[in-house]
């Protein structure tokens, strides 16, 4: 289970344990603290939430990612071709697989974006060279700014008024 909440203040019992005290206004949250067994020892992880874009941007990011594919090609086609664009233009990170052939449909499932880059040898097999990103959702704040502006800018160069855009992407 993970929980989110705010910090509010530790106490020392007589034995001089320390007793953390965290406020959770979820009520979900709250509701699986009711089920906790207190003769069961459990691991925590307190770590600091980072802001993350809201699920809107995230919608208007693919909306506005779509309106470039519409512009590029006319109709809906795309969208991750674009996305994947917008990745290598903004500098994303990736990395390099090498793999079979066979693994592509395995590495669609665990990056967000790959890209075939060429054939390669491995170890007498025929093989591929693949550019893999982690996608936007793994982001920090600094390089997910990038992305938008970059996506801004395509949109921009395609013809797309981006004043709305920029409004609400940031």
């Amino acid at each position: 289970m993970k929980l989110i909440g705010h910090y509010d203040r530790v106490f020392k019992d007589y034995d001089g344990n320390s007793i953390v005290s965290f406020m959770v206004p979820n009520v979900r949250h709250q509701h699986l603290l009711k089920d906790l067994d207190p003769e069961k020892t459990y691991s925590i992880e307190v770590k600091e939430v980072k802001k993350k874009r809201s699920i809107q941007q995230n919608k208007y990011m693919w909306a506005l990612i779509n309106e470039i594919d519409i512009a590029i090609n006319g109709r809906p086609c795309d969208d991750w071709a674009i996305y994947l664009m917008a990745l290598e233009r903004a500098g994303a990170k990736c990395d390099y697989i090498a793999a079979l052939p066979e693994t592509e449909q395995a590495l669609k499932q665990n990056f967000r974006a790959i890209k075939f880059i060429k054939k390669v040898d491995l170890n007498g097999k025929e093989g591929n060279m693949y550019k893999v990103y982690i996608g936007s959702s793994k982001m920090d704040t600094k390089e997910m700014n990038l992305l938008i502006d970059t996506i801004l800018d395509i949109a921009q160069e395609v013809g797309i008024e981006t004043d709305y855009w920029r409004e609400v992407l940031k």
